[in-house]
């Protein structure tokens, strides 16, 4: 792996890309089990649980042509380490290599309190995919008269992610504006709404975005501790972390191809 990342390091000139964390599993197969690593863990593609070893990599892209793995490790079902742990294992390491990290993009399955923590110890910046059954802190007007004798203790009330952004009246269209003269409609691309505020379950001050596409009819909420960024820079952002996908499909065929070989 170290004469890997030199070599890669040789290659480009890098200027900070995105850090991409995923998992995926392999070798699904009845005699898996004998295979070192494997274990038995819930697929969501296949909505049951399965034999199979479960990886976690590291990718890294920087534009659409720089793109390429950093790093894996074997998840171990009831080991001592997570998967965020391998996760901040691999960051660590690829940093340590070299490689410039400019934001660390992952889904909402580690979008969690150990995860996020380190990742603002390490100053790094990150866009993440949240849950939409998190909660949020909404801060209480403080008053000096006293409830029963005793001052709050806790001056924020816990609401819903959802509930929270809905009560956002400014909403962006991103898209492409119509045109009369030539008859070409209108095209939204991305409706979003944001808001800066505190989420119960995370360290320190976010940034939540909520985007939707219309033509798909599919929403996300998406974190960043980067409260600079603007709305659609967020989005934009967490669309790179699709190359991680289609490298898990390349890395699955490439699998099953050289199976076949061995078989033969």
């Amino acid at each position: 792996m170290n004469a890997y990342a030199k070599m890669l390091l040789q290659s480009y000139e890098l200027k900070g890309g995105r850090f991409i964390i995923d998992d995926t599993m392999e070798d699904h197969t009845k005699l898996c089990k004998f295979i070192y690593g494997v274990c038995r863990h819930w697929d969501h593609v296949f909505g049951t649980n399965v034999s199979a070893k479960c990886l976690v990599f590291l990718y890294y892209s920087e534009g659409g042509v720089i793109k390429f793995p950093i790093g894996w490790r074997i998840y171990f079902k009831g080991g001592k380490k997570t998967k965020n742990d391998l996760a901040l294992e691999l960051i660590q390491e690829g940093m340590r290599r070299g490689f410039p990290c400019g934001v660390v993009l992952a889904d909402s399955w580690y979008c969690v309190e150990p995860f996020v923590r380190e990742l603002r110890w390490m100053g790094l910046r990150y866009v993440l995919e949240i849950k939409t059954n998190t909660t949020i802190r909404e801060p209480i007007k403080r008053q000096e008269e006293k409830r029963r004798g005793r001052k709050r203790k806790k001056w924020y009330r816990k609401v819903s992610l959802i509930g929270s952004m809905g009560k956002v009246q400014r909403q962006r269209k991103i898209g492409f504006g119509g045109d009369l003269s030539t008859g070409k409609e209108e095209k939204v691309l991305y409706e979003i709404k944001e808001k800066t505020c505190r989420i119960h379950a995370l360290p320190g001050l976010h940034k939540v975005v909520y985007s939707y596409d219309p033509e798909k009819g599919s929403e996300k909420y998406l974190i960043t501790n980067e409260l600079t960024w603007e709305g659609i820079k967020l989005v934009k952002e967490y669309f790179h972390r699709w190359v991680i996908e289609e490298f898990f499909k390349k890395y699955e065929a490439a699998i099953e191809y050289g199976g076949g070989l061995r078989q033969e």
